[in-house]
């Protein structure tokens, strides 16, 4: 719930929303140092007091939002006006991007470094959605391999 607020403030701080879905590296400055009401500064969900302590959403946050939300929709509105070029800018701000830190991409790079970057963390979640998820292992080409190797 304390998410939430982070972003609510987030987008009450920024005049026009959607001029982040223009410059998502922008969202990526501002969202770590956004401050929370002061309700949120002793609670993580609605009715449940904490103790005290400033909630920050962090860089973590801003990246994940960025990767799983500024960027897709970004995307989505970029193929709705067919302009091909900022597809393509959007797709190399992925690129550029840190990996995100979640169990998924603890997964794939438990043995070998495979994610490396925003891109490859989204292939990577599609990957575990698309396959792993549904146990087509030796559908996968990573799967098959890892089959192989791990006996």
């Amino acid at each position: 719930t304390v998410r939430l607020a982070q972003l609510a403030a987030l987008c009450a701080q920024v005049s026009d929303v959607f001029t982040l879905l223009e410059a998502p590296l922008r969202f990526m400055d501002l969202a770590p140092r956004v401050r929370v009401a002061d309700y949120w500064r002793t609670h993580y969900r609605f009715g449940k007091e904490s103790k005290t302590s400033e909630k920050f959403p962090g860089t973590a946050f801003a990246l994940g939002v960025c990767l799983n939300a500024i960027i897709p929709l970004a995307m989505t509105i970029a193929e709705a006006e067919g302009r091909q070029d900022k597809k393509a800018q959007l797709l190399d701000l992925m690129e550029q991007l840190p990996a995100e830190t979640n169990s998924i991409v603890d997964l794939f790079n438990e043995e070998h470094h495979l994610v490396k970057n925003g891109m490859a963390s989204q292939g990577a979640k599609q990957l575990h959605d698309t396959m792993c998820r549904q146990k087509r292992c030796a559908e996968c080409a990573i799967g098959a391999h890892l089959i192989r190797h791990t006996r």
